[in-house]
């Protein structure tokens, strides 16, 4: 019986905790407020116009345009202890679905290199294209001396991932070519 009552004051006082805890959370705006307030600073201080969408409660959405790249930002809220967000540079790569070996090579490889930056590939049955997108987590935290300098660093990044993807690319799509090109001329 002791037992069942600790059992049940312990349980009580973890309830009554989290959720007091969680209510201080959502008054003072919780961890998402803050970052969202930190990354329309950033993109202001970038001279960055941008455009927020929020599809949902727990989805934030901007688009920016950054050196000639269309950039979007989502922070997401479910987690309230996290100070990330994810940087996103859609479609910065097109190719015939034909070539959906390579990308995919491509892509895992990429992701396998990389140091966070993830390589996606989407399909679109319309135009029978296949995107490729980068995707990557940055934090963003106060403790980060230069902040600006740090999310500029993120965004360079998928300058330098887009570059390597195609440069790569078109050595794939040489050495598939040879390869075709050697296999026609040995079967003949």
């Amino acid at each position: 019986m002791e037992y069942l009552l600790i059992l049940i004051t312990c349980c009580t006082a973890v309830f009554i905790t989290y959720y007091f805890v969680d209510k201080r959370n959502a008054k003072v705006g919780g961890k998402p407020r803050l970052v969202e307030k930190t990354v329309e600073q950033l993109l202001k201080k970038m001279n960055c116009p941008y455009e927020k969408n929020d599809r949902n409660s727990d989805i934030h959405m901007y688009q920016f345009e950054y050196q000639g790249g269309h950039f979007g930002i989502r922070i997401l809220t479910p987690n309230k202890n996290r100070s990330t967000i994810r940087l996103d540079f859609p479609n910065f790569f097109d190719t015939k679905m034909n070539d959906l070996h390579l990308v995919r090579q491509l892509c895992n490889q990429m992701c396998q290199d990389s140091d966070g930056v993830k390589f996606i590939y989407s399909y679109n049955e319309e135009d029978n294209l296949l995107h490729v997108h980068i995707s990557y987590d940055v934090c963003l935290v106060s403790t980060i001396p230069d902040l600006q300098a740090h999310f500029e660093r993120s965004l360079g990044q998928c300058f330098a991932g887009r570059q390597n993807f195609n440069l790569e690319f078109e050595k794939l799509k040489k050495m598939d070519t040879e390869d075709v090109e050697r296999s026609n001329w040995y079967s003949d």
